[in-house]
């Protein structure tokens, strides 16, 4: 037996304390001579208890137990079902964007099985502002023309100096059932005609139509009817017009908290340090201030630099018998991670002002997954390492049914102290796996060096 040999199988050892022992076993075995091993046979109990309790005692417990599934994320979350439904959803809270990565790139949702759920985030939903602008109109014209009922209406607008903006036509339709196919014509003097839309009107039953909607957005002071083949001279004696705007507008889900801060007043200046250690997208601060008040104001973030925000930086309240105007709001241009915030208002010569209420609203997002069954699911979070997951319901997530999907809550969160997230925080952490096994690899070659010499020795 040599050196040389002893390093090339000690080379090729497991990681794992257990298969060190195991493989140190082997080693002795293999090298230890087969003369002494004969001459040997009369067992040795105290010898043989005192290398395996020493080689036992070299051995964490954790080092024989199964990698968890969870145990290199920091914090576990369970997520309360009530009822059933075929997709789920929870919104975060302030703990998760505090201890998961910036990105959120380190979120799963995992099932009892320990099996990663696939998800998509949702951060807001779409909302449909719906405006409706209605005019009035006279008959000026009605006449029969080749069996054409010609009606022509004068618009009568809300206001002089001001353009009338039609896109829809409500037209005062017969009581009796009939069908007519229409024309409508536009003018800005009641002369020269324009043609704007070919439609249908009619009445049965049940059901009628007499919306007529434009193609766009039409400025004629005058309109004109005219209903085709009308041979039983059916009239329309009125017709009211719409300028109706739908917008689609974004709401990003939100909610508020009191935050963290603090007040100085110094040289006419009072400066506003808001925290923010949790991390999250701030979207709006307010606050309450009595008084009659004009004040400029700055917001910055702890190096100085200048945060964008939606309107004028100025801070009012004035209220008096025929004025009442309240702007006590910073709205950020975009929700974003700052932390801290500084505001500070210039009151000039004036007494600073008594804030109270400071509020701070920032955007939530919203996590949603399929329900596959599960008794349980658990959200974790806390894994520096992990990289964001790439699901198929990302790509079809626009074709759930808002209905479909149920609400749930977040449970208490757990700490796994355990979890990579903890070493990581101490730099020299990271070469202690390998220092171990380095140190279990030659305590284990010692002891079968001095148990083989030991045994050398006796046997002759």
């Amino acid at each position: 037996m040599t050196w040389l040999s002893l390093l090339r199988e000690a080379r090729s050892l497991p990681t794992s304390a257990l298969e060190l022992c195991c493989s140190a076993s082997h080693i002795f075995i293999k090298w230890y001579p087969t003369e002494w091993r004969i001459r040997s046979m009369k067992p040795r109990p105290k010898l043989l208890i005192i290398v395996i309790s020493l080689l036992v005692l070299l051995i964490p417990p954790t080092a024989v137990s199964a990698e968890d599934s969870t145990s290199k994320w920091r914090f576990t979350r369970t997520i309360a079902v009530r009822e059933e439904a075929e997709y789920r959803s929870v919104f975060l809270d302030e703990n998760v964007y505090a201890h998961a990565q910036d990105g959120l790139e380190d979120l799963r949702i995992l099932d009892e099985q320990g099996q990663a759920v696939p998800f998509y985030m949702d951060s807001g939903f779409a909302e449909l502002e719906e405006d409706k602008i209605v005019y009035s109109s006279n008959v000026t014209t009605n006449i029969v023309v080749d069996h054409d009922t010609v009606t022509d209406y004068k618009v009568v607008p809300l206001m002089e100096n001001k353009d009338v903006q039609v896109n829809v036509l409500i037209v005062g339709i017969p009581q009796q059932p009939f069908l007519k196919h229409v024309e409508v014509l536009g003018s800005y003097d009641g002369k020269q005609w324009e043609s704007v839309k070919k439609d249908y009107l009619y009445r049965t039953d049940q059901l009628h139509k007499d919306k007529i909607t434009l193609d766009a957005v039409y400025k004629f002071t005058y309109y004109r009817l005219k209903a085709l083949d009308n041979i039983e001279k059916l009239s329309f004696p009125s017709l009211q017009l719409l300028q109706d705007e739908k917008e689609v507008n974004w709401q990003q889900y939100s909610r508020s908290i009191t935050p963290e801060f603090t007040i100085e007043n110094n040289d006419q200046i009072t400066t506003l340090m808001i925290e923010n250690d949790n991390k999250l997208k701030v979207k709006t601060i307010s606050f309450r201030a009595e008084g009659n008040y004009v004040r400029e104001y700055t917001l910055n973030d702890d190096k100085g630099i200048s945060i964008p925000v939606m309107g004028e930086r100025e801070f009012y309240n004035l209220k008096f018998e025929e004025v009442q105007l309240t702007s006590t709001a910073v709205e950020l241009m975009k929700p974003m991670v700052w932390s801290p915030l500084i505001i500070k208002i210039d009151n000039g010569d004036n007494q600073p002002l008594d804030i109270q209420d400071l509020t701070m609203e920032y955007t939530v997002d919203k996590l949603v997954f399929e329900d596959n069954g599960s008794q349980s699911y658990q959200l974790v979070y806390g894994n520096p390492n992990a990289t964001k997951p790439t699901y198929d319901i990302e790509q079809f997530k626009h074709l759930i049914v808002e209905e479909s999907i149920k609400l749930g809550e977040l449970g208490q969160e757990l700490a796994n102290q355990g979890a990579a997230g903890y070493a990581e925080t101490d730099s020299s952490a990271l070469p202690v796996k390998y220092i171990f096994n380095a140190v279990i690899i030659g305590v284990s070659l010692l002891l079968i060096i001095l148990l083989a010499r030991k045994l050398g020795k006796k046997s002759t």
